[in-house]
C-alpha cells in the first residue's frame, strides 16, 4: 500500500475513533441527566458535554482537512505529513 493510502486510512480510522468517543460521551451524558437531581446538575452535564464534543469536532475537522492535504501532496510533502500525522494520532 502506498504511503498516501496508509496516511489516509490512519486519519479515517482516527476520525472513526473520535466519532465513537463523541457518541459514547453523549450516551453517558444522557444517562447522567436521567439521574440528575435538579436543573443545575442537568445544565452542568450538558455544558461539559458540549465542551467535550467541541474539542473533538475541532479534531475531526482538522483530520478531514489533513486528508485533503494528503491527497494533494507530492512524495516529499507526504513524508512531512507522515511525521505530523504520527505525532497527532499515534
Amino acid at each position: 500500500m502506498a504511503l498516501q493510502e496508509i496516511l489516509i486510512k490512519k486519519l479515517e480510522y482516527q476520525i472513526f475513533t473520535w466519532q465513537k468517543q463523541i457518541d459514547k460521551a453523549k450516551a453517558e451524558a444522557r444517562r447522567k441527566q436521567d439521574f440528575a437531581k435538579n436543573d443545575d446538575a442537568i445544565d452542568k452535564i450538558e455544558q461539559e458535554l458540549q465542551e467535550y464534543v467541541l474539542r473533538f469536532e475541532r479534531n475531526l475537522e482538522a483530520a478531514r482537512k489533513k486528508i485533503e492535504e494528503v491527497r494533494e501532496a507530492d512524495e516529499k510533502k507526504l513524508f512531512k505529513l507522515k511525521k505530523q500525522i504520527s505525532d497527532w494520532v499515534d
